[in-house]
């Protein structure tokens, strides 16, 4: 439902603060995104003019507010019953029920799909159970019948049954089971709405982070603030890593030993096709270099520091050594670790890492 006259102050607004001329109303409708209309403010008498543009030319043309032309969902919702007002977005709460006294901030109810359940699959005249998990949409087959079929993809051959679903899953191209599709549309919805707890909830739940919709759009052309998202995407995964690093130093007691043991473990970690793309190539690229480094500094650096003061404190390591070294060695790990994550052959580059980062830790700690 058009509001005519928030929609003509909305615009008057944006044009008053010198945003462009022209003004982008984005409709979906279940999904499929319709053309484009472009709103201009008239010069002469108050008023609009609509006409319809073209997606391929909007390039610097700023978006009017959906609030201020299409009618809130939440009110339908509230009028038939289906929330009540406890339910609402603190936000939305607040603007609509002014004197209510401020509500927690747990957010909306959690999907009512949970993404980690396993959803059937014909596959070979048998019916196989796939599940979105770690990463990935896992499926029953063995490594040696992957291997085959993606050998069978390469040469044009059909792809069926429980890999055509993996590869529709997160390609976005090609059919879906429905329970598997309603999954992926709830998350999309989650993103939609700028629920950034909630997506990572899900991806944790189990959704792959690598999904795309039916257009073959990701997570971050969804998201209203797309720098917080992968933020929280990078932390989430970054967070990870060091789970992974605390069970691989396991429960060694020398000093020396344990930094050995975590060096080498994320230089491997560097060899995962996920820490690859998420934290050591897009992160730099799309958060910065200055701000990517601060955030692993401000994460690990302390890490490296806590562990490196046990090896001054057992008379390997002269205490004033302890601040420069956890910045030198994390600065070390994480340069090898971008080597890893740009080689094109991966296994090489992490075995000369660890032989590289192994003759560093050597010369830097007395054993």
């Amino acid at each position: 439902m058009t509001r005519l006259p928030l929609l003509l102050a909305a615009v008057a607004l944006l044009a008053t603060a010198g945003l462009g001329d022209d003004f982008l109303v984005r409709i979906q409708n279940r999904g499929d995104r319709l053309a484009p209309l472009l709103l201009k403010l008239n010069t002469g008498t108050p008023g609009l003019t609509l006409r319809v543009g073209q997606w391929d030319s909007l390039d610097g043309v700023y978006p009017v507010p959906e609030a201020s032309w299409r009618r809130l969902p939440d009110l339908d919702l509230l009028r038939f019953g289906d929330i009540a007002p406890d339910e609402l977005h603190p936000l939305i709460g607040a603007s609509l029920f002014p004197e209510r006294p401020p509500q927690p901030t747990e957010g909306p109810p959690g999907p009512a799909v949970q993404p980690s359940a396993p959803v059937r699959v014909r596959c070979r005249g048998e019916w196989h159970w796939v599940q979105s998990r770690n990463g990935r949409l896992d499926i029953p087959h063995t490594e040696e019948e992957e291997r085959r079929e993606r050998a069978m993809r390469a040469f044009g051959g059909p792809v069926t049954g429980c890999f055509a679903a993996q590869q529709a899953w997160t390609s976005g191209a090609g059919r879906l089971p429905k329970a598997l599709r309603e999954q992926r549309e709830e998350l999309f919805a989650w993103v939609q709405h700028g629920d950034t707890a909630e997506v990572l909830r899900l991806l944790d739940a189990g959704v792959d982070p690598h999904i795309r919709d039916g257009r073959q759009r990701t997570l971050l052309h969804h998201f209203a603030n797309k720098e917080a998202l992968f933020k929280a995407v990078v932390t989430a995964v970054s967070e990870r890593a060091t789970a992974q690093l605390v069970v691989a130093v396991g429960d060694r007691t020398d000093p020396v030993d344990v930094v050995r043991t975590a060096a080498l473990a994320w230089i491997d970690l560097a060899g995962d096709p996920v820490i690859q793309r998420i934290v050591l190539v897009d992160a730099p690229s799309v958060l910065g270099w200055e701000q990517w480094r601060a955030m692993d500094e401000g994460r690990t650096v302390g890490i490296v520091a806590q562990m490196l003061q046990a090896v001054s404190d057992t008379g390997r390591l002269p205490a004033e050594f302890v601040q420069p070294f956890a910045h030198m060695i994390l600065a070390a790990l994480d340069e090898a670790a971008m080597v890893v994550a740009r080689a094109p052959d991966t296994r090489t580059a992490v075995a000369e890492s660890r032989q590289a980062v192994e003759e560093l830790l050597n010369r830097l700690l007395r054993p």
